[in-house]
């Protein structure tokens, strides 16, 4: 029985060193460790892409000497006069 309890305070050892390992981890490499912080990062980045995505939608993008126009737009161009001198 005393084998089978050291067996298992070996495994919960591990588990909380893994554990540890794993939110020091997240605390480099995200600035965050704890789960409603992490959350509360993805549902803004969720946020932010929905924006960025709907800003796309109704966008004129010109790349070059190419003009794309994404949505319903209406776009009207004047024509300049050249001036007589």
């Amino acid at each position: 029985m005393a084998e089978n309890a050291e067996e298992m305070i070996q495994s919960l050892e591990s588990q909380l060193i893994t554990l540890y390992g794993e939110r020091e981890i997240l605390l480099n490499e995200l600035g965050v460790c704890d789960a409603g912080q992490l959350v509360a990062m993805v549902k803004n980045m969720e946020a932010q892409l929905l924006d960025l995505y709907a800003d796309r939608e109704n966008a004129i993008i010109i790349d070059g000497n190419r003009i794309t126009i994404s949505g319903p737009k209406k776009i009207f161009v004047r024509k300049s006069r050249a001036s007589n001198q």
